[in-house]
């Protein structure tokens, strides 16, 4: 998988250094993990491998996005985004 990415991030596309530490990226919600537990993963659901700045972000976009999307669109003086017009909705995007 790492040779595939091009010894980079998977989603920043920046390339791995020497030493850094690597993240798998993975659906949690196929591997949920218990509280005060280690994180697993079944290896079926491995999505990427991200630097460590990457792996944070996606989280918080994981957990927050749509409420963040939502605070946005209301300071947005541009038409909002089918996404955005979909959560106003109270649907999925």
């Amino acid at each position: 998988m790492l040779e595939d990415q091009g010894y980079a991030c998977a989603m920043g596309r920046e390339p791995f250094e020497e030493d850094q530490l690597i993240f798998i990226d993975h659906d949690h919600t196929c591997c949920p993990v218990s509280p005060g537990t280690e994180t697993r993963c079944c290896g079926r659901c491995v999505r990427g491998l991200l630097c460590f700045r990457c792996n944070t972000a996606l989280g918080y976009v994981e957990m927050y996005g749509e409420l963040a999307m939502a605070y946005l669109s209301r300071y947005d003086t541009k038409r909002p985004t089918r996404e955005v017009r979909l959560i106003r909705q109270g649907l999925s995007p």
